[in-house]
C-alpha cells in the first residue's frame, strides 16, 4: 500500500520520547524507547484505536530504562538490549511478557547492535569493548577486541553487527 499515517504516543506526551527499535510481534507492536518498552494493539485498522492502546510494559526484574534495540528470536521469543546489558523474553500463556534471561555486564561499555546466530548465540557489537559472544546453552560471555588472541577486529569501536544465511558474523567498526 502507499498510504502512510501518523499515530501519536499520548502517553508520553509530556516527555521527549525517543522510539529506538519497532518490533511487530502478533497483533502487538512494541516500541524500545527512551522511557523503556511500549506495546499497542494493532489487531485494528482504526488509527484512534491503536493510539489509545498504547501502554508502559511492567516486567518485574527488567531495571533498565532506556531500551535500545529488539530482535525477533527462536520460538517467537524476543531479544532487547540497553547500554550494558541484554534481556530474553517470552510470552506466556496470558500474552504477557516474561524474562528468561538477563544479562549485565560493565565491560558492555554500550552496546550498539546484535545478533542472534543459528545456535542461538548472541553477539553484541559495542561503542569501545569491541563485540562479545553470548552463548545461551551455557550463560558463557566471550569478549573480542584489538590485541586478543580470539580476535583478529582492529577496532574496539564496533557499530554494526549481523549474522548472515550461513551462519558468518559481519562486523561494522
Amino acid at each position: 500500500s502507499d498510504n502512510v499515517s501518523q499515530v501519536a504516543i499520548r502517553l508520553f506526551s509530556d516527555k521527549q520520547l525517543r522510539i529506538h527499535s519497532i518490533l511487530p510481534y502478533g497483533t502487538t507492536l512494541i516500541l524500545a524507547t527512551s522511557e523503556g518498552l511500549v506495546r499497542a494493539d494493532i489487531s485494528s485498522k482504526n488509527l484512534g484505536s491503536i493510539e489509545d492502546s498504547f501502554r508502559e510494559l511492567d516486567l518485574p526484574g527488567l531495571e533498565v530504562r532506556v531500551i535500545l534495540k529488539l530482535h525477533i528470536g527462536s520460538n517467537e521469543t524476543i531479544w532487547l538490549s540497553g547500554n550494558n546489558s541484554f534481556t530474553h523474553l517470552k510470552s506466556n500463556k496470558s500474552g504477557e511478557l516474561e524474562i528468561l534471561d538477563h544479562v549485565q555486564d560493565n565491560r558492555f561499555r554500550g552496546i550498539r547492535d546484535f545478533t542472534i546466530d543459528h545456535e542461538n548465540n548472541v553477539w553484541l557489537s559495542t561503542f569501545k569493548s569491541g563485540f562479545f559472544r553470548y552463548r545461551t546453552s551455557s550463560k558463557n560471555l566471550v569478549q573480542f577486541k584489538p590485541g586478543s588472541s580470539n580476535s583478529t577486529v582492529t577496532s574496539a569501536n564496533t557499530a554494526a553487527i549481523e549474522c548472515d544465511a550461513e551462519g558468518n558474523i559481519w562486523i561494522g567498526t
